[in-house]
């Protein structure tokens, strides 16, 4: 990163066997510097036998890679939750798990070769463009702010009544935004769709959309892991109750079940992080 100030990008094919031998090579660091680097914040990196260790000032790092779908609980541990990398990542997850068949393509080759052509000239134009602070149009500006102050709002509010307990992964979204807002802005320049480079209020729209397409991949992978993760005590457990439930009847539920009232408590806590069911407020939940 020191040598390439515009960033470099890490395509793995498997990125959680990335993670694993980068961890085993130097010794658990490399989590520390991707939670480090999507802040913003300078890296140090010592190494056996150099004279001063590398500094990078400004790291842009990428990580795009994929995952079996088998293999996702091993990335959902907990400590990858708290320490806030799970929400640093952005998932795509599709809706329909059916293996789709090939379509014949033949006479549409020539099209697609084009498309890549043009794609790379896009991507040469933004690589030119000078490196500047970007503005925002007073239009895009208000959009921002106003979605941010009333996700806030509504994240406050849960926090209080004990719908959430720690509201982390909003704080991580007005960051995503502001970034895709500017990666449309310049790929509007880039096509000539624009003559301004300052962020547009399309970009902004553009951006929260992307981050809702996000957040609802985000939402189901988290759905589908508590569905693995439940075995028959804790589905026996929930059949016990209706849709919405108090404490009291969770702990009758759990002795039903042959649970401690600590065990139960636990198992609810577990089961409002996979979103299995949500806190409406104390001593009062609701199965999602």
């Amino acid at each position: 990163m020191a040598d390439n100030p515009r960033g470099v990008i890490i395509h793995a094919d498997e990125l959680l066997g990335t993670f694993n031998s980068a961890n085993r090579y130097n010794h658990g660091q490399f989590v520390e510097q991707v939670l480090s680097a999507h802040s913003g914040s300078p890296l140090k990196v010592s190494r056996v036998g150099d004279d001063e260790p590398v500094v990078v000032i400004k790291p842009n790092l990428t990580l795009l890679g994929s995952i079996q779908t088998a293999m996702v609980p091993e990335l959902w541990k907990k400590k990858f939750i708290n320490n806030g990398l799970i929400d640093r990542f952005d998932f795509i997850y599709p809706k329909v798990m059916e293996i789709p068949l090939w379509r014949d393509n033949y006479d549409t080759l020539e099209v697609q070769r084009d498309c890549t052509g043009e794609w790379n000239e896009v991507l040469i134009r933004i690589l030119g463009f000078p490196e500047k602070s970007i503005r925002w149009t007073r239009e895009a500006y208000l959009r921002y702010y106003h979605w941010h102050n009333s996700r806030v709002m509504e994240t406050n509010e849960a926090y209080k009544t004990g719908a959430v307990d720690q509201p982390t992964r909003p704080q991580k979204q007005d960051l995503k935004v502001a970034r895709y807002a500017m990666v449309v802005q310049a790929l509007k320049l880039a096509m000539g769709e624009t003559e301004t480079d300052d962020v547009e209020l399309s970009s902004i729209d553009a951006a929260l959309a992307i981050v809702d397409y996000f957040e609802d991949c985000y939402n189901r992978i988290v759905a589908d892991l508590g569905r693995m993760a439940m075995d028959s005590d804790t589905m026996d457990f929930l059949d016990c109750m209706g849709k919405k439930f108090t404490a009291k009847e969770a702990i009758v539920a759990g002795e039903l079940v042959e649970w401690s009232e600590r065990k139960t408590f636990n198992m609810i806590d577990k089961l409002i992080t996979l979103k299995i069911i949500k806190r409406v407020n104390k001593g009062n939940y609701e199965r999602l």
